[in-house]
């Protein structure tokens, strides 16, 4: 069995976080126009898809003194590539300059979301699931589809297209770190997640409900389900980053705040 984190110190599950959410990024560098480099002060990757959310910069550890000379190297791999790109900063990143020196680059500061982490034996779990729902493994290319529908229900097409590309590319064989389910009512496709295991934890990624199936309880009883088969695998502790709109429900199920993990874009032409 591979490792599985024990620890429940607020230091081991914010290490742990950090590195199953920017170890999510690894795979894009393996895509067929893809490449990945684990440098000394970070890692980087690029798939050769044009969309921001599939090319960048993690587990950033760079010198104060060479700050500017180093963010200034490392962009200048995707302004040659005319690639859109990312940089993720998490709660290790160093130095503590590096949001201003980004931006100061030409990157705009995208987001700040809180990095939560869950027990898995101490999860709320409902009693009984919404009338007429249902889970499911995605085991197949046509599930996959519309388990994709789902979640880029509110992307615009240009930019589904490429999250499609990237989501069958990378498939579903049983050897990958991730899992996606379904939540179907009568049959009917409606919420999304996908779980990611590495680090020692399981993360959870892409949890969405369709608009008209919102409030229902869906996403929720889909999460615990999904949760709980990575507690049954023997994993102890989840992790998410969570939008405004996901923060209650991953309150009510039983997710704490331990960090905040940061993300500044850089598109071509920006500067």
């Amino acid at each position: 069995m591979p490792f599985v984190l024990e620890d429940l110190s607020p230091g081991a599950i914010i290490k742990a976080m950090e590195a199953n959410l920017f170890q999510y990024f690894w795979p894009y560098g393996g895509l067929p126009q893809g490449e990945i480099h684990f440098e000394e002060g970070c890692t980087w990757f690029v798939s050769g898809v044009a969309e921001k959310w599939f090319n960048g910069v993690v587990d950033t550890r760079f010198e104060p003194d060479n700050l500017n000379r180093q963010v200034e190297q490392i962009l200048n791999h995707f302004r040659q590539r005319s690639l859109p790109m990312s940089w993720n900063i998490g709660p290790g990143t160093r130095p503590a300059a590096l949001g201003k020196a980004l931006t100061a680059h030409g990157l705009s500061h995208e987001n700040d979301e809180p990095g939560m982490a869950l027990d898995l034996l101490n999860m709320n779990e409902p009693e009984q699931s919404p009338a007429n729902f249902t889970v499911e493994p995605v085991l197949d290319r046509a599930t996959l589809q519309e388990w994709a529908a789902v979640w880029l229900e509110d992307v615009p097409d240009p930019v589904a297209e490429h999250c499609r590309e990237v989501l069958f590319a990378l498939g579903i064989s049983p050897g990958r770190p991730w899992r996606y389910y379904l939540g179907r009512v009568k049959g009917k496709p409606v919420a999304t997640i996908q779980l990611f295991y590495a680090a020692g934890v399981v993360s959870a990624q892409h949890v969405a409900t369709l608009r008209k199936a919102q409030g229902a309880g869906f996403g929720t009883a889909l999460t615990v389900q999904a949760l709980r088969e990575a507690r049954e695998q023997g994993y102890r502790v989840a992790v998410l980053t969570a939008t405004p709109q996901g923060i209650p429900m991953y309150r009510k199920i039983g997710f704490r705040t331990y960090a905040s993990i940061s993300s500044y874009s850089w598109q071509p032409g920006q500067e």
